[in-house]
C-alpha cells in the first residue's frame, strides 16, 4: 500500500492517512509501525500494544482518532487506513472514527485479515469490494473510482484488501 499511496501522490492524487511499515529499536531489531501520511510522523507498535501505560495507549489512539475526523473534516481524494483490526472489530480502537470516515463518501482503503473478514463485513453492512493485495489491481481500482468521482456517480462503498498473510 506505500508505494501505491506514493504513487499516488507523485501523480497529483491528495492521499491521506496512516500506513504500516517498519521502524528500527535502538537495539537493531525492527518492530511494526505506522506512518502518517500528512505529517510523515511514525509511530511505534508499543504505542499501541497493552504493555504501553494508559496514557500513551489513550495518547496515541486519541491522535490517530483526530487525524482521522480531521481527513472527514478537510477531504482527501483517497483516505488510507492501516488495517481493520480486532478492536475495530470489537466496536473499540478507532472504530467510530474509521465508520466516521467510512462513510464521508471520500474513497477509504484499509486491509483486513482474513480472521477479520465475517467482522468487516458486519463493520461495514457489506458494503465494500475486496481486492487482490497486488498493485495492478490497486491502479485498476483508484481508475474506476476517478471515473465515478468524475462522472457524478460515485456511491459510497469501502474498498479493502486482504493482507496477504
Amino acid at each position: 500500500m506505500a508505494s501505491f499511496a506514493l504513487s499516488l501522490r507523485e501523480r497529483g492524487w491528495w492521499v491521506r492517512g496512516i500506513l504500516s511499515t517498519t521502524a528500527w529499536r535502538p537495539s537493531g531489531n525492527v518492530c511494526p509501525a505506522f506512518i502518517d501520511l500528512d505529517s510523515c510522523k511514525s509511530y511505534t507498535q508499543i504505542n499501541y500494544q497493552s504493555d504501553s501505560s494508559a496514557s500513551e495507549l489513550l495518547d496515541a489512539k486519541s491522535e490517530l482518532a483526530g487525524h482521522m475526523r480531521e481527513i472527514v473534516r478537510d477531504g482527501a481524494d483517497l483516505a488510507i487506513f492501516h488495517r481493520f483490526s480486532s478492536s475495530e472489530a470489537a466496536g473499540k480502537g478507532v472504530a467510530a472514527e474509521l465508520f466516521l470516515l467510512m462513510t464521508s463518501g471520500i474513497p477509504l482503503l484499509t486491509t483486513i485479515r482474513p480472521e477479520q473478514y465475517d467482522a468487516w463485513r458486519s463493520f461495514t453492512r457489506n458494503q465494500f469490494v475486496l481486492l487482490p493485495p497486488s498493485l495492478e489491481s490497486l491502479f485498476s481500482w483508484i481508475e474506476g473510482v476517478w471515473r465515478e468521482h468524475h462522472s457524478g456517480l460515485v456511491d459510497h462503498e469501502v474498498w479493502s484488501t486482504q493482507c496477504g498473510v
